[in-house]
């Protein structure tokens, strides 16, 4: 048993696991991701099942018949870690036995293992594509309609500033969403006693939306705050 587990570790199965559950997340809808997923568990242990096997020379009948005896005896412990071992569906144990008993779904196995892979891999790339398409940030050349200023509060001069007679100009690089709403802000030309005053403004600022191709994107610009003492 301790054998079978250290095979999931040596081929990274923990790390199929976590993609499949990505899988699950992003197409939870989808009963043939289920399908997918729940094929997949059963030949990653098919995989350890060989190499446990081959590791002790036994044949597939009497690996069979360890597979039940562990079953059998891990059904009536009270070691968390032996029920954990075997925390499956009596459907799924006895596909494992069969899949022992059956040479030629064994040479099967290892490329089903594989296009399983690859149609869980498939069944993401969508979801990625348009996570990244969401998430693009544009310049402001690169936009057919360019974001327009919509509402603008004049920046608080710090009263620090004010008695210490600093004015001057703080430049900050905003990102506004599809929605208008400044999203981010970090100062690229700094005045430290201003810099406060500006990015505060900033956060109230809203816009037009930027438009690239008939849709609304998210742009990225400079913008200027000018503080000047009268």
């Amino acid at each position: 048993m301790l054998l079978h587990e250290l095979q999931h570790i040596r081929h990274r199965d923990p790390w199929l696991n976590l993609f499949a559950l990505l899988a699950l997340a992003v197409n939870f809808y989808n009963p043939l991701v289920w399908m997918l997923v729940r094929q997949l568990k059963l030949y990653m242990a098919m995989d350890c099942d060989d190499i446990t096997r081959n590791h002790e020379h036994m044949e597939g009948k009497s690996f069979s018949r360890h597979l039940l005896d562990l079953a059998s005896r891990s059904s009536q412990s009270t070691l968390p870690v032996s029920a954990l071992a075997f925390s499956e569906s009596r459907q799924l144990l006895k596909k494992r036995i069969m899949y022992q008993l059956n040479r030629k779904e064994q040479l099967m196995a290892k490329w089903l293992r594989v296009f399983i892979i690859t149609l869980l891999a498939l069944a993401i790339l969508p979801f990625t594509f348009s996570l990244a398409a969401q998430s693009k940030v544009h310049s402001i050349n690169s936009v057919d309609v360019k974001p327009v200023l919509k509402t603008f509060v004049q920046p608080v001069y710090p009263e620090s500033a004010r008695k210490a007679n600093i004015q001057g100009k703080v430049v900050l690089r905003l990102i506004v969403n599809k929605q208008g709403n400044v999203s981010e802000a970090t100062v690229i030309e700094s005045i430290p006693e201003l810099d406060d005053a500006a990015l505060a403004v900033a956060k109230k600022t809203t816009f037009s939306p930027a438009e690239k191709n008939g849709k609304k994107v998210k742009v990225e610009l400079k913008m200027p705050f000018q503080f000047r003492l009268k």
